[in-house]
């Protein structure tokens, strides 16, 4: 049955010109009504004409009046007036049955016609509207991406100005730890290397003679700017050295050689850099004397402070270098 199916919808066109011809040599053969049957044809020539376009329309056409035309020449009697009053009302009859189911067909071919256009028309609308929707989000798509890219070169930029601003505090910070310590211990205190610990080390403890009456007969514009001088002389050689500056008090120098990087040679390097100084304070012919403790032992070394920290030294070998010197 399915293949019978599939063979008419795939020949529809043969199958449709095979009934035609049964059609017209059963009626041109056994109907009487010959005259009122021919327009049965306009029913099979109208639907040629929806289904299967106007070639087979046409073509179906002078099918249809070349067998009605081979019938008149060969039966000619058959096809004369109806002689009766009866014979003409079955011929109206007849005729107007053919015209009713003739409307009938067109209507309804029409109805189908016209609902497949209102699909049509429906289906066009909700493209129109799919393609308007497609349009406005590719418009807000495109909007969002021109705020996107405005927001990541804003933010960027924003990113670039925070950097450079922490660049320039980083700095900063740096500065002002190498103006207040020892630029080694600033280096490991940036790089978090610093560490509380108990090490062996060499303290020295440096100090000028006559510096007290010195300072009470001269200005203090002047004794600032001598004092100045004198540490701008001696703090060299101290970290050429590799010796720690742990503070300067009044005209006092308290400085770690083994700290806080470590030195085999560390007492060496605190007994050079003593007389270093002396030979540069004499050089210099200032007008005071120096006096310098070293001691060396194990000292604990760590920062010390809350808010204002410092690197220095706490032990023994702290006082027996202040009693030396």
């Amino acid at each position: 049955m399915d293949r019978l199916k599939q063979y008419l919808i795939k020949n529809f066109e043969q199958v449709f010109v095979l009934l035609i011809l049964i059609t017209i040599s059963y009626i041109t053969y056994y109907i009487p009504f010959k005259l009122a049957f021919m327009n049965f044809f306009f029913l099979p020539v109208i639907i040629a004409g929806y289904f299967l376009g106007i070639r087979s329309s046409v073509l179906g056409a002078f099918l249809c009046i070349l067998f009605v035309l081979i019938y008149v020449i060969i039966y000619p009697r058959m096809f004369l007036l109806p002689t009766t009053e009866l014979d003409l009302y079955l011929y109206v009859l007849a005729w107007g049955g053919f015209l009713i189911l003739s409307g009938a067909v067109v209507g309804i071919q029409q109805d189908k016609l016209r609902k497949e256009i209102d699909q049509t028309c429906r289906l066009n609308d909700d493209l129109a509207q799919h393609q308007n929707e497609l349009h406005e989000a590719n418009l807000a798509l495109h909007e969002y991406s021109g705020n996107l890219e405005a927001k990541v070169s804003e933010r960027t930029e924003e990113l670039e100005k925070s950097k450079d601003a922490v660049e320039r505090l980083k700095t900063r910070v740096e500065e002002t730890l190498y103006s207040t310590m020892d630029s080694s211990v600033a280096k490991l205190m940036i790089e978090g290397r610093l560490r509380n610990e108990k090490r062996k080390i060499s303290l020295m403890f440096s100090d000028l003679v006559g510096f007290t009456t010195y300072s009470e007969e001269r200005s203090p514009e002047l004794v600032i700017r001598d004092l100045n001088r004198y540490i701008n002389d001696m703090e060299p050689i101290i970290l050429d050295y590799n010796g720690h500056i742990d503070k300067y008090m009044g005209d006092g120098i308290m400085c770690e050689f083994g700290a806080p990087v470590d030195f085999d040679n560390y007492r060496l390097l605190a007994v050079m850099a003593a007389l270093k100084m002396q030979e540069r304070m004499t050089r210099y012919d200032y007008p005071w004397r120096m006096r310098i403790g070293i001691a060396s032992g194990s000292a604990i070394m760590g920062i010390i402070g809350s808010r204002r920290q410092s690197y220095t030294t706490i032990g023994d070998v702290v006082n027996v270098a202040a009693r030396l010197e």
